[in-house]
């Protein structure tokens, strides 16, 4: 689990890179829905993050779509408190870069706080097919979350979402000097802007799987 959580980051700047130069890009089209999911390996990472919307054009004054995320194995783990945030998906590097020198970094909007992640409140379900792949993953929890505005500030790009909170039990043995050491579960929502109006893009994910999420009935 170590392992495959540490490599997190990883996976990610392998595919904001190939993301920016034409990988797995959809047509700059309105369709009825946006849906985007962690693009680490699912079958093996403990937490799940997922976003989506019933439409993919928005005001750049109101980008709010429904995010679910949580643990299915919870492990021990002690997470009494989380938070989530946006950034840019080109300022991540810079972010924990300040995390481990312990600076304040400006350009990052914090937007949800969780308190007491490893309760059942934030329990996930994944539901298995015959080759015991997981097909859907059901959430206890989801909220309704607005992108700041001042994330859109290209004509296209990649915005981050993550939940950090630290495992007071360390199960995952991380170093505890590490700028990662708190992540927990993340996604990444790709846009492209036409002046005031924001296109949210669904992607053919290269390193990761889509999954359906959805609440628990």
């Amino acid at each position: 689990m170590k392992k495959n959580r540490l490599l997190i980051v990883g996976v990610f700047i392998v595919f904001i890179s190939l993301s920016l130069v034409g990988c797995g890009k959809s047509e700059n089209t309105e369709s009825s829905k946006f849906e985007a999911a962690s693009v680490y390996d699912c079958e093996s990472n403990p937490d799940y993050c997922m976003c989506r919307a019933d439409r993919n054009v928005f005001p750049i004054d109101d980008v709010t779509i429904d995010f679910f995320y949580g643990w299915i194995v919870g492990d021990d783990r002690d997470i009494p408190e989380a938070d989530g945030f946006f950034i840019d998906a080109e300022n991540l590097g810079e972010f924990l870069d300040a995390r481990k020198a312990g600076e304040a970094y400006s350009e990052v909007y914090y937007v949800t706080k969780v308190y007491n992640y490893t309760s059942e409140d934030y329990r996930c379900i994944p539901i298995y097919d015959e080759k015991y792949y997981v097909q859907e993953v059901e959430c206890a929890h989801s909220e309704k979350l607005t992108i700041p505005r001042e994330l859109f500030s290209k004509d296209e790009g990649l915005i981050y979402f993550a939940l950090y909170g630290e495992d007071k039990n360390n199960k995952d043995g991380r170093d505890p000097m590490s700028p990662n050491k708190d992540f927990i579960t993340s996604a990444l929502i790709h846009y492209r802007r036409n002046n005031d109006e924001i296109i949210l893009l669904e992607e053919n994910f290269e390193y990761g799987k889509q999954i359906i999420f959805k609440e628990i009935a």
